[in-house]
């Protein structure tokens, strides 16, 4: 039904969407790529955080289960943390995980999924860095 009353509305509903349980972080991924929130940034920004997302979806716990396929609801901040750690040699990576969750959660607690965003009080991973070089050698 969502999937007809997505495309009298002039949208087309995400091929497979038929086929994602509700309440999970698939699902709650499709839904954030219907939202004003990110159909309001740029072509490239979409990639560049739909390549994220989608990747994140794929990752399989220890148990193999794919983080796609698991409650949005049930997030916790200690589940943010022990996912940013398993990244910890690239704190980079670690950060843009953070923050596609956290686009995420924002996006639950909007549509009534969650009453709290998990993510909201998980610090970023510091990455330490000497500055850039200057561009003018020094001068005696």
């Amino acid at each position: 039904m969502a999937a007809y009353e997505t495309a009298m509305k002039g949208r087309s509903a995400p091929i497979g969407a038929s086929k994602i349980k509700r309440g999970t972080m698939r699902a709650l991924a499709t839904s954030y790529y219907g939202s004003i929130t990110f159909q309001a940034m740029k072509p490239s920004s979409q990639t560049f955080y739909r390549t994220l997302i989608d990747k994140f979806c794929r990752e399989t716990d220890n148990d193999g289960r794919p983080y796609g396929d698991k409650s949005a609801a049930s997030l916790q901040g200690e589940h943010v943390v022990k996912l940013m750690a398993g990244r910890a040699p690239q704190p980079g990576s670690a950060n843009g995980l953070r923050k596609v969750l956290r686009m995420l959660m924002k996006h639950a607690v909007e549509i009534g999924l969650r009453s709290d965003d998990p993510t909201r009080d998980v610090p970023a991973i510091r990455i330490k860095s000497d500055g850039f070089p200057s561009y003018f050698p020094a001068q005696n």
